[in-house]
């Protein structure tokens, strides 16, 4: 469980700055999926 915590939050700090539009259109995805 912590490994894949710590590997979320690592890609999550890798592509922060690339993915950040992406991450933005992924919340209004799934708030529209929920």
């Amino acid at each position: 469980e912590n490994a894949d915590v710590k590997e979320f939050y690592l890609g999550i700090a890798e592509g922060k700055r690339k993915s950040f539009r992406d991450v933005k259109h992924y919340k209004r995805r799934k708030r529209w999926l929920a």
